[in-house]
């Protein structure tokens, strides 16, 4: 287990002359804030406090400048967080900025909003980003803007951008070679009177109004921040990735957390303030430089969202979960995690024409089987859809003892293989839940799918668990309804998602047919 390093004798003495060189940047504002850091780190993980004199670094490493004004914190998925606006230490060594159009504000509470995104990818997934995080004051050094107007020439100043930008460049390419791509997102801080998040594409107001009106979309889709994206995606949608339900800024809305553009606002109104995004944004998005990065600047609102500890805690909880999600939505896909789809008709009547006798199903393969070939095929039977002489739907395993109520089915307590599993049902999903059946593009986001309906279907109005489980029989399913399964036979590593489309009776008894859209992965 790694530990924390303090620092070195040599870093020390280097402290003890800039002390001499200047009273005001004194060893005492140095280990206030490494040890503010420490504390962080301590409550996140063991990682190594290194100086910029490591040459490799590996995820949980924390690396400071030799002057301690930005740390570089290393992650291992390809998310990429710049903070260059949240510190507030001034120092002597540096000039305060007094050239034409120097802007010195500070986005505050943007380092502990960073802190607690990188502390919720920890606890909940187990990964952590990438980030860079700049501590001095903006009145000294301004991160976001070219590195003449950023420091207004001032040398030291100078040598503080060249070292934050140098870890920008060094995150995106460590990113890049392990995952083939990065995302880049610049955070900062707004005081604008809309309380929502500013989503800054390089696209201005004017820009994102056209774009909704579908006006100059190949134009703006190459000027935008996330243009190398649809290089290396070309069946994704521009206009759908800056605001429509794919989008960052609708994911989050329809967390609760409001944002622009997205599918429920899509552009400002002309006269509302507006950040379309800096320096970082569109220099480490550049097609040519960086054709492997796409991202966007993102502007927090203070009141809900940064100004209390709960309400950051909050927005990082949402923040991880959607950029997960994000990640896994544009990026490639192993082999292995991409999902089968396919929509088809099962059938428990022999009368019902080509569905007859078809209520066996295989979720892997998304093939249904009749009588003989689901005896000849027991290992691969998870599903069986079989009418109740009450008239309704019922979905259950080869493994729930209710086989033996229907005839043509009782022939099944006899098989060798009988695979177990549970169902969940959403009965009436809203329109999120609908969402979520619709994004499903990964594995890890079908079992986070499963997961929350078995934690949270309990909970719905009208919850039986004969009707909605978890369980290896469910009932009354209608159309519209989504379920979720997961298989528990040896050796079968199954998840799958179940849309019912349509149910048709097929004789006056009511045995019927029932289409359904399967998503489902086998590892």
């Amino acid at each position: 287990m790694s530990s924390h390093h303090y620092p070195s004798a040599l870093w020390r003495k280097m402290c003890f002359c800039l002390f001499l060189f200047s009273l005001s940047f004194t060893a005492c504002n140095k280990t206030q804030i490494q040890s503010e850091l420490l504390s962080t780190d301590e409550t996140l993980s063991t990682a190594e406090l290194k100086t910029s004199a490591i040459l490799s670094t590996q995820s949980g490493d924390v690396i400071f400048d030799e002057h301690g004004w930005a740390e570089y914190r290393v992650g291992d998925i390809p998310l990429v967080i710049s903070v260059p606006h949240g510190g507030n230490l001034q120092t002597n060594l540096i000039a305060d900025r007094t050239c034409p159009g120097s802007t010195t504000v500070t986005d505050a509470n943007t380092i502990a909003l960073a802190r607690d995104i990188e502390a919720e990818f920890i606890s909940k997934y187990g990964v952590r980003p990438y980030m860079i995080i700049s501590h001095l004051s903006r009145k000294e050094v301004d991160h976001n803007r070219e590195k003449e107007e950023g420091t207004c020439q001032d040398p030291m100043g100078m040598v503080a951008w060249e070292w934050y930008h140098d870890r920008i460049d060094e995150a995106l390419q460590a990113a890049v070679n392990q995952h083939g791509r990065a995302v880049l997102i610049d955070l900062h801080g707004h005081g604008h009177t809309n309380l929502r998040l500013e989503l800054g594409y390089n696209l201005t107001t004017t820009n994102l109004t056209n774009i909704y009106n579908n006006i100059n979309l190949s134009t703006l889709q190459n000027k935008s921040s996330i243009s190398n994206l649809f290089v290396l995606r070309p069946d994704l949608n521009f206009k759908d990735m800056i605001m429509d339900v794919p989008a960052f800024g609708t994911l989050m809305e329809n967390a609760g957390v409001h944002s622009v553009p997205s599918l429920q606002d899509p552009h400002p109104q002309s006269g509302e303030s507006f950040f379309s995004g800096g320096y970082i944004t569109s220099h480490y998005t550049s097609t040519t430089a960086y054709p492997n990065v796409y991202g966007w600047q993102i502007e927090c609102h203070r009141v809900g969202l940064r100004d209390t500890d709960a309400n950051r805690k909050a927005f990082a909880k949402v923040f991880s979960e959607d950029m997960m999600y994000y990640m896994d939505y544009t990026q490639d896909l192993q082999s292995a995690d991409v999902l089968n789809t396919k929509q088809i008709k099962i059938g428990g009547w022999s009368s019902l024409g080509p569905e007859g006798d078809t209520y066996h199903v295989d979720l892997a393969a998304i093939e249904r089987h009749n009588p003989a070939s689901a005896d000849n095929n027991q290992a691969s039977i998870d599903m069986l859809n079989l009418w109740s002489g009450s008239g309704f739907v019922n979905f259950m395993t080869p493994s729930n003892g209710a086989v033996t109520a229907w005839g043509s089915s009782s022939r099944i307590v006899n098989w060798n293989d009988r695979n177990s599993g549970t169902f969940v049902r959403i009965e009436s999903p809203n329109t999120a839940e609908q969402n979520k059946f619709n994004n499903l593009v990964s594995r890890r986001l079908l079992i986070e799918a499963y997961e929350d309906a078995v934690a949270t279907v309990p909970n719905r109005p009208g919850y039986t668990l004969a009707n909605h489980g978890p369980s290896t029989r469910i009932r009354h399913l209608a159309p519209g309804d989504i379920v979720y399964f997961k298989s528990s036979a040896p050796g079968r590593n199954l998840y799958a998602a179940i849309k019912v489309i349509n149910i048709t009776p097929g004789s006056a008894n009511g045995r019927e047919v029932v289409e359904i859209l399967v998503k489902s992965n086998l590892k």
